[in-house]
């Protein structure tokens, strides 16, 4: 055990290792937060912030498309050998993870607008003291 210590205390540095640990907060550079950030953007807006609904359609199902038809092409360009299946499993299973990511990416989204609806809709409850859907006198 003194072994040890006598290395940790070589590599130590010159004002031990509480020196490190106490650095003055005068020294620390901080940024003030934004006092309030950008508000999300809808699904249907980010098309209009230069990504083309035409690409958006081309990346989402274009790519899975072309893989699974690549898989179908080996088949038929290879006479339907065993490596002609082989690659054709590979491929139509790529296009089909493809669209499956697609798929989950798109309800993980959804359920960050819908949050963000929430969220609004209880800030308008605390601006006003009733809910969105309600009238001012009280329930609907």
């Amino acid at each position: 055990m003194e072994r040890w210590r006598g290395r940790a205390a070589a590599r130590a540095p010159a004002g031990g290792w509480q020196s490190i640990s106490a650095a003055p907060a005068a020294d620390a550079q901080t940024t003030p937060a934004p006092t309030s950030a950008p508000a999300p953007a809808r699904p249907g807006e980010r098309y209009r912030e230069g990504m083309s609904r035409t690409l958006v359609y081309a990346v989402r199902y274009g790519i899975p498309a072309v893989l699974i038809l690549a898989g179908l092409v080996a088949i038929v360009a290879r006479d339907g050998d065993e490596t002609s299946y082989e690659l054709a499993a590979m491929s139509i299973g790529g296009g089909l993870a493809v669209l499956l990511l697609n798929a989950v990416f798109r309800i993980g989204a959804k359920g960050d607008s819908e949050r963000d609806d929430e969220d609004a809709a209880r800030r308008y409850f605390d601006e006003h003291g009733h809910w969105p859907d309600e009238a001012p006198g009280g329930r609907q």
